[in-house]
């Protein structure tokens, strides 16, 4: 485990298991603080937001309270497509900044 930029770096044996952690702890609450988890790229690396199948998809949902939760979004969202990915951005304290991406 090491640090970047007050950030903690984990690196695990095989992809499937950081795989499970990023699900398992991003976005969760820890002692009453917002977990972000992400895969750490070296640079030149290409992430799945750079995937132009999943930009295509993206919905950018601009002033939500600071206070909303994935479930809310996607019980609205649901309404008009299957919801496949929330993302909600948080500032280096974990509060929500107002906006959100969801992925149809």
């Amino acid at each position: 485990m090491g640090q970047n930029s007050g950030k903690a770096i984990i690196e695990y044996a095989n992809e499937k298991i950081a795989s499970d952690a990023v699900s398992t702890f991003n976005d969760k609450a820890v002692d009453n603080l917002i977990c972000s988890a992400r895969p750490y790229l070296t640079k030149g690396a290409q992430s799945d937001r750079k995937d132009s199948s999943l930009l295509k998809r993206r919905v950018y949902l601009m002033n939500i309270p600071y206070d909303t939760h994935m479930k809310e979004l996607e019980v609205l969202c649901k309404e008009f497509a299957k919801v496949d990915k929330i993302v909600i951005p948080r500032d280096p304290n974990g509060l929500a900044r107002g906006y959100a991406f969801v992925y149809l």
